[in-house]
């Protein structure tokens, strides 16, 4: 399955976001900072204020995206571990374990993919 966040670490519709699994310092002190608690309402404003201070995520690309021509927007690697990249979104051809996008060049991976149905990426920014 393919997440795509936001730079802020949101999917797309806004409703969930990739923050720590254990809450930072900044994140606990955020939360605290509450008058009162006990109520819904405090909880909900203290979650709130806590993933405002939550840190960006940072994610690693298994692509160096300097290294591609910038009319190439999508990268993937096939079965056999020979990455392309891509200028529009490319289909998955199960059965032959490549991507197929048409036009399609061959680029340097700097990170194996375990599993290459789930290679594909989209450019980042």
């Amino acid at each position: 399955m393919i997440i795509e966040l936001t730079p802020e670490g949101y999917t797309a519709d806004g409703k969930w976001r990739l923050v720590p699994v254990e809450a930072t310092k900044e994140m606990m002190l955020a939360g605290s900072n509450m008058s009162y608690m006990g109520s819904v309402e405090s909880a909900k404003k203290a979650l709130e204020l806590m993933l405002k201070a939550a840190p960006l995520p940072t994610l690693k690309s298994r692509y160096d995206w300097s290294k591609i021509p910038a009319e190439f927007n999508w990268a993937a690697t096939s079965k056999t571990g020979a990455s392309r990249a891509f200028s529009n979104s490319p289909d998955k051809l199960e059965g032959l374990g490549v991507w197929f996008g048409g036009g399609g060049i061959l680029i340097e991976n700097v990170d194996a993919c375990p599993d290459w149905r789930e290679s594909l990426e989209r450019r980042p920014g």
